[in-house]
């Protein structure tokens, strides 16, 4: 027997009421993904800093942190 496999849209993924866990959806497929660690958070940090303080000091655009979903390409 073949197993099936059910493809998920974006908009599936704006609804799942899971706070405790974080995903990614890669081509269809939802992938489980560790949570971040304390190395990553001070990074990300730092970095997302540096790019907020360039964009207010150029007017040019708005930034978001990590945790904002992000729809990078559609089928």
């Amino acid at each position: 027997m073949m197993a099936t496999t059910s493809l998920m849209m974006a908009e599936g993924l704006a609804v799942i009421d899971d706070d405790d866990q974080r995903y990614d959806l890669i081509r269809g497929e939802l992938l489980r993904i560790a949570p971040a660690g304390a190395e990553h958070g001070e990074i990300s940090l730092e970095f997302g800093a540096l790019i907020r303080n360039h964009v207010v000091a150029h007017g040019s655009g708005k930034t978001y942190g990590a945790e904002t979903g992000s729809l990078l390409a559609r089928p």
